[in-house]
């Protein structure tokens, strides 16, 4: 054998090795992408502040490289107050761009069959079904508000769905009470299409799933309390003057106040966090509900169920995933 040889036998073997230290070495978030879920997240956000955690949901999955965001859905009902502009400072501070496109707007499916071809525009649906038809990978899906977009575009293909979604994550109705919550209400029958459907769903009604999370301590480190306390103060005056809100109650009893938050089980869940059990209980369920999306019965612990519900959440445990993730 010459000396070359030995060389380049010496080479390869190096090669080899060095690749692998590479591989060991790699970031946690850099392997996290390459196997990242592919996710398509719809949301009732809007710029004037319906409900604020929808704000804290978006930088969560934002800040979340273990799914590959393939779109969000503004799910909203009345324009032009939509989230686009959250949306677009949220993707500056997080350093991710994901397209944007709304939704089927002020609808509401006037049948279970209805597949809202008639309505104008049909971005939404439209990228649901673009993303499930490309994707290699099986597509998870989450909705956070009307499942307007979600029931028209299963309707329009549904085994495209069965053959394309992992998992549809309904953040909407109420497993402890028979009512109808604010999300069912937008559109109960497009609720009712996908909770009666066979797909693989997790469920996370409001009453079982939602905790406090205190936001001001959680989220402000201690050195930086001056600063966030000059921040608000700067804020309520820009209100003061914008909206002339004189006879407000003192506005320092908002200053410690948090949130009570609601959807991300579903986060925790579509990220295969290690310690999700610990956050909350997922169990198997059969539930029925009336044409109206208000839930008739629910058996739990029921084997091979497509339907599993959200229980018995740890909010210590789900705050600090918050919190993780949007310092992170």
């Amino acid at each position: 054998m010459t000396v070359q040889r030995i060389i380049s036998g010496f080479g390869a073997t190096w090669m080899i090795c060095l690749a692998f230290l590479l591989l060991l070495i790699m970031p946690g978030n850099a392997r996290a992408q390459e196997a990242a879920t592919p996710l398509i997240y719809s949301t009732d956000l809007y710029y004037d502040i319906q409900d604020i955690d929808d704000h804290f949901d978006a930088a969560v999955l934002l800040k979340s490289p273990e799914v590959d965001l393939k779109g969000i859905v503004l799910d909203n009902h009345f324009y032009p107050s939509d989230g686009e502009k959250v949306l677009t400072k949220l993707m500056d501070l997080t350093g991710r761009k994901v397209p944007v496109v709304k939704g089927l707007g002020l609808f509401e499916l006037r049948s279970f069959q209805d597949k809202g071809l008639y309505v104008d525009g049909q971005e939404g649906p439209e990228l649901i079904l673009k993303t499930l038809r490309e994707s290699s990978a099986k597509v998870a899906v989450i909705a956070v508000g009307s499942m307007t977009d979600l029931a028209a575009a299963y309707l329009r293909d549904p085994d495209l769905w069965a053959r394309k979604v992992s998992n549809v994550y309904v953040v909407a109705g109420s497993a402890d009470s028979p009512v109808q919550d604010y999300n069912v209400k937008l559109d109960p029958k497009a609720f009712v299409v996908i909770m009666r459907s066979s797909l693989p769903i997790i469920w996370v009604p409001v009453d079982s799933s939602m905790w406090y999370f205190p936001a001001q301590r959680m989220l402000v480190p201690e050195k930086n309390q001056l600063s966030h306390f000059l921040l608000q103060e700067l804020l309520y005056w820009y209100l003061r003057n914008d909206w002339k809100a004189n006879t407000h109650k003192d506005r320092y009893e908002y200053f410690d106040l948090g949130r009570w938050m609601w959807s991300t089980p579903a986060f925790v869940h579509v990220v295969r966090h290690p310690q999700a059990s610990e956050m909350f209980d997922l169990v198997p369920a059969k539930v029925e509900f009336d044409d109206l999306g208000v839930m008739k019965s629910i058996q739990l612990g029921v084997a091979k169920s497509n339907l599993h519900v959200v229980k018995n959440v740890n909010g210590a445990k789900l705050n600090d995933f918050i919190v993780s993730r949007i310092n992170r």
